[in-house]
């Protein structure tokens, strides 16, 4: 129960996601995939193991991104030193969608016992969660770079969060359905617009880790790639070949028709 006095505090402020709400205090309140960090971010290859700290200063929340490969994201906008943060303001880190809204002692129940590991300065009150898709924020930043032929810009933003798909795929064996078809669309974006090999392999190599082979109209745009590319690298593509054929007897009968357009991309290839 709150007494009287603590009804007249000044507001506090309040990092709000992934089913929590943490007091924001002088002391950063660190956000990442590191177990040690006070706000722990699961199975999200975009973000890294310290990737962002929330603090107050003067009075004011800020965010700060700690060398993170993604960056972070305010409103659309990259962080690229401590920025202070109004209340409402969504915060983007990898496919997580943070925020952070000033209170009253008040308006809060009894903060429960908290579960963070590091900082002492915080509390951890009941759900609020906010979820974005792996591609929510970055893949607009990329969007509007690619539509301007800054080509350079959009391949600082996509490689990094490609790269992670890609290990994340490798590793798991598995992607969900919006990361898989983004991650494919990208890439193929990028090499119709770079006529760079790496990123017409890239959808080859995401789909030897799921062993499987592109959707169809992945293998569309990679047979109209192929002959505008000068030398595509033949490895990924042979060992997807290889990959398809020994696991034929486990493919649909749709896959095995996708399975043979890759052999005919290969022969293309080759020529």
């Amino acid at each position: 129960m709150l007494d009287q006095d603590a009804v007249t505090d000044p507001p506090t402020h309040w990092l709000l996601g992934l089913g929590r709400a943490i007091r924001l205090g002088a002391y950063p309140t660190v956000v990442g995939r590191e177990e040690t960090c006070d706000l722990v971010i699961v199975d999200d290859p975009l973000v890294s193991r310290r990737h962002a700290s929330f603090f107050i200063s003067q009075g004011q929340p800020r965010v700060e991104d700690l060398m993170s490969r993604n960056g972070v994201f305010v409103e659309g906008q990259r962080v690229e030193r401590a920025r202070a943060l109004s209340p409402g303001e969504q915060v983007q880190l990898g496919s997580v969608t943070l925020r952070v809204e000033e209170r009253l002692l008040s308006e809060l129940e009894t903060p429960a016992p908290s579960t963070r590991l590091s900082s002492t300065t915080a509390d951890t009150l009941g759900p609020d969660s906010e979820h974005g898709t792996v591609f929510a924020l970055l893949g607009g930043v990329a969007q509007k770079a690619l539509k301007l032929g800054n080509l350079t810009e959009a391949e600082r933003v996509l490689a990094p969060a490609l790269e992670l798909v890609l290990s994340e795929a490798e590793r798991l064996g598995r992607l969900d359905g919006p990361t898989h078809q983004q991650s494919l669309s990208f890439a193929c974006q990028l090499a119709a617009a770079t006529r760079r090999p790496e990123w017409l392999s890239y959808p080859i190599k995401l789909q030897l880790a799921l062993e499987r082979p592109p959707p169809a109209e992945i293998v569309d745009q990679l047979y109209q790639l192929i002959v505008k590319i000068e030398r595509p690298e033949l490895a990924p593509l042979r060992d997807l070949v290889r990959c398809l054929n020994g696991r034929r007897e486990a493919l649909s009968a749709s896959e095995r028709f996708l399975a043979s357009r890759v052999e005919g991309l290969l022969r293309l290839a080759e020529r």
